[in-house]
């Protein structure tokens, strides 16, 4: 629980540390203005209000989450590409051979 001011008048309100960061919430704030759910708020979204803020954690939002682990490959066993090879282009033919065993027939 946080003890402040709002406007200027004391006023109380809430620090959650949940798995996506520390956040203020205001429950009498969400519930007078039919709020349905519970407003997760920034330092910076708390215009209005004052606290002593070297008592209280920051709130700054979202943490990075941390990227999943990349699967290890097994040694030997090669990358398989989901696309097939294209096929390779027609090249030029190659020029007739001459039959060495054949006579040469001349007009």
């Amino acid at each position: 629980t946080v003890h402040g001011q709002k406007n200027g008048e004391d006023y109380d309100w809430n620090i959650l540390e949940l798995d996506s960061g520390v956040w203020h919430v205001d429950v009498n704030a969400d519930a007078q203005s039919g709020q349905p759910e519970l407003r997760l708020l920034t330092d910076a979204d708390m215009g209005g209000y004052a606290w002593d803020t070297s008592a209280t954690p920051a709130c700054v939002g979202f943490f990075e989450p941390e990227p999943p682990p990349q699967e290890e490959q097994t040694e030997g066993a090669p990358e398989q590409s989901q696309e097939p090879a294209p096929e390779p282009e027609p090249g030029p033919e190659p020029p007739e051979e001459e039959n060495p065993d054949e006579p040469e027939i001349t007009p």
